[in-house]
């Protein structure tokens, strides 16, 4: 339990192992030119993280978690997610900071757990213009809501079609990277995708089978409304 503040002073601070910090009451700093790193598989439960500078907070193998369950974990840093490693999320994360998948070609992840897992806040969840750039549940039931004011943007995926990942926007996605799009999947019954929110825009992609697109308006581009009704078509153009 920590109840002060942790900081990356003069190097790293390493977290390791796979116990559980109760954050709850303190904050975890990574100074200007420092690096906190998440490893092992512990699990950070509420409180501050904050970065000054170029200082990161680092998730540096599979199984590290941020659970904002019983209290909010509220993000002011740069956390980076880099390429093969992953970050699991629980509760409500409030990021008002930046959330990065940097992935380069080995595949990376963000993990909803225990959901619905809310990322709240004016920060911006940033995908890397890559194709393996992955957010989906990490267990049975669990879901992602894109709180009013957060952005998503960048390219990769929100869903997989082997995993079903209720998707409910109330802020905005944005694809906008050069190369590749943003693939959002909930193909499969159990996935929903609820656009409650301001713009899709840009190059996304929404893939359907037997999932269900709720909207309730979406500006594309700054033009054309989608209200609902909406009609949705099969591959023989069929409602």
């Amino acid at each position: 339990t920590t109840t002060g503040l942790m900081q990356a002073f003069a190097g790293t601070l390493g977290m390791q192992g796979s116990g559980t910090l109760d954050n709850s009451a303190g904050v975890i700093e990574a100074l200007d030119g420092e690096v906190v790193e998440l490893g092992g598989s512990g699990t950070v439960t509420g409180g501050e993280l904050t970065s000054a500078g170029t200082g990161v907070i680092r998730s540096i193998s599979a199984n590290p978690t941020l659970n904002g369950s019983a209290s909010t974990v509220i993000n002011n840093a740069a956390i980076e997610i880099p390429n093969s490693a992953r970050l699991r999320l629980s509760g409500e994360v409030e990021n008002n900071g930046s959330i990065a998948l940097q992935d380069s070609g080995s595949d990376t992840y963000l993990h909803p757990l225990d959901g619905p897992v809310t990322l709240s806040g004016d920060g911006e969840l940033t995908l890397t213009d890559s194709p393996t750039n992955w957010i989906y549940r990490g267990s049975s039931t669990r879901a992602l809501v894109n709180g009013p004011t957060h952005t998503i943007r960048g390219a990769g995926n929100i869903g997989w079609s082997g995993v079903p990942t209720a998707f409910t926007n109330q802020g905005t996605v944005i694809a906008d990277s050069t190369t590749n799009s943003l693939r959002i999947d909930c193909s499969h019954a159990s996935g929903v995708i609820n656009q409650q929110g301001r713009a899709f825009t840009h190059g996304f992609e929404i893939h359907l089978e037997k999932a269900t697109l709720l909207y309730e308006f979406a500006v594309l581009g700054g033009e054309g409304k989608l209200l609902m009704p909406l009609t949705l078509l099969d591959a023989k153009s069929q409602a």
